[in-house]
């Protein structure tokens, strides 16, 4: 019973928006401990009640494997280095895939209508030799859209073209790395279009547009009104 009370307690604070509730109930769950297996590290920002920002360290280069292993027609184990095509294209699905998870457990947890979250890896510099992280994928997620997906047969890569995002995937075969990219922001993240609102959004924003067109119509009307002449007569 108590624990269901202090479960009810933060719930109600959840849907009052209050920030730190969003942070407590993170603690507590921790769906993302699975992913610090990895070497991977979350870092959370609550905008508002409807929109909660993450910054997501992917060490997807220690995650997917450097050797591909065949079985011979001998039936000995062949080991050969992964072609850098096939790594960048499995490291591509990891982070794509990532950033997903991130944003399902976040739509599970909090009654948030829109997750941003940027994938960040570390990356080596050339002239220097030292390593330092560098954004490569962020991406706005409505709720509206990720509701519509298949994450069973979905490819995760494919999957970035129905969100406003940045990134580019094409990775350079000198520094093995992809290009880096000037993270969004929230006020990087665009209305939600029509295709994005359920019916209920669609007929709340119908109804605002009519009171905004009506009280212009109305305003021109008075001031058209005033700008007529007065004319007067006199006997």
């Amino acid at each position: 019973m108590a624990e269901w009370e202090n479960l009810k307690k933060i719930a109600q604070r959840i849907l009052a928006g209050e920030h730190r509730a969003f942070t407590e109930t993170l603690v507590e769950f921790n769906p993302f401990a699975d992913l610090s297996d990895f070497g991977s590290s979350i870092h959370f920002t609550v905008h508002s009640a409807k929109m909660v920002e993450c910054a997501l360290k992917v060490n997807g280069k220690k995650a997917v494997p450097t050797e591909v292993k065949t079985l011979t027609s001998a039936g000995k184990v062949s080991v050969k280095s992964m072609p850098k095509g096939r790594f960048h294209e499995i490291y591509r699905n990891y982070l794509c895939a990532c950033v997903l998870r991130v944003g399902r457990e976040l739509f599970a947890l909090f009654p948030v209508s829109s997750v941003l979250v940027t994938a960040v890896v570390d990356s080596h510099d050339l002239e220097t030799g030292h390593a330092h992280e560098q954004p490569v994928l962020s991406v706005a997620m409505p709720r509206t859209i990720v509701d519509q997906l298949d994450f069973s047969a979905l490819d995760p890569s494919e999957a970035m073209e129905k969100f406003h995002h940045r990134g580019n995937f094409k990775a350079s075969r000198k520094s093995e790395a992809f290009t880096p990219i000037t993270p969004l922001t929230p006020a990087d993240v665009s209305q939600t279009s029509i295709t994005e609102m359920s019916l209920g959004q669609l007929l709340d924003n119908i109804q605002k547009l009519r009171a905004e067109l009506k009280a212009q119509i109305d305003e021109f009307r008075q001031t058209d009104v005033n700008s007529q002449p007065q004319i007067t007569t006199s006997l």
